[in-house]
């Protein structure tokens, strides 16, 4: 018989870095990730309020426990993200957004992000 390890999330961590310049003044209005899990395939809230939201408002990604998935089986899969931002003046241009994230045991500490 063939052991399966399973791997229980507690969470994922994001940061978005966003690029800036001197000339140009923006910041982020919400962001979300994007989760597919056996029960929906949907954005998670990751910041912002109300009425700037990307995902429903009841899929808050903060503390989300996801539950047990065992290793390899794409039963749990993060699709991406989407970054909602506002700049001044008209003229500047927001020029890049990056994604990083972490994945760990359910018994183990998450330890200092790099």
């Amino acid at each position: 018989m063939k052991t399966t390890n399973r791997i229980f999330l507690t969470g994922i961590i994001l940061l978005l870095f966003y690029c800036n310049s001197t000339y140009a003044q923006f910041g982020t209005k919400a962001s979300a990730v994007w989760v597919t899990d056996c029960n929906q395939s949907n954005y998670f809230n990751t910041s912002g309020n109300v009425a700037d939201l990307i995902g429903p408002s009841g899929n808050v990604f903060d503390n989300n426990n996801f539950g047990a998935h065992t290793q390899n089986s794409g039963t749990l899969i993060l699709r991406g993200a989407q970054l909602k931002t506002f700049k001044n003046p008209a003229s500047s241009n927001v020029c890049s957004a990056r994604m990083f994230y972490r994945i760990y045991l359910q018994s183990g500490a998450p330890g200092a992000f790099t």
